[in-house]
């Protein structure tokens, strides 16, 4: 355990861009699902829907653009951000609406959940961007 926590920092930085690499072409690739669900909607014509999934589909190719053709500190903000946004709705609907059916319960979840994920983002947005584009760091290359 203790020899992969302490590999260098050159190391760990290329992992980090091919680990946010990997998440950015994952998303892009989910767009093909939103652009699916975009097509069944508005052949019922639920529009709203239409237009929500449609602009979803079209933010996951952008994140994917971002990765792969304007790597910056915008792209880790982006990946970041969607990610932490999928694992509000996992969460939200997997365990706070199973673990309890009382409403104000489920509010004071809701809020920490979401104080606990702003605080997440701010803290693996901060530490990405000083490992990936910090002066002194070395940069990933490719």
């Amino acid at each position: 355990m203790y020899i992969f926590i302490s590999q260098s920092k050159e190391i760990n930085a290329k992992n980090a861009k091919n680990g946010l690499l990997f998440l950015g072409s994952a998303f892009c690739l989910s767009c093909l699902f939103f652009f699916k669900r975009t097509y069944i909607l508005a052949s019922s014509h639920d529009w709203g829907g239409a237009v929500i999934m449609a602009m979803v589909g079209l933010y996951c190719l952008y994140i994917g653009y971002l990765n792969w053709f304007n790597f910056s500190t915008s792209s880790i903000r982006h990946v970041c951000g969607f990610s932490l946004t999928c694992v509000f709705f996992i969460v939200d609907f997997y365990i706070i609406k199973v673990l309890t059916q009382n409403e104000n319960i489920r509010n004071i979840l809701m809020v920490l959940l979401i104080a606990g994920l702003i605080w997440l983002y701010i803290i693996i947005t901060k530490k990405l961007t000083s490992l990936l584009f910090d002066e002194n760091a070395t940069r990933p290359k490719g």
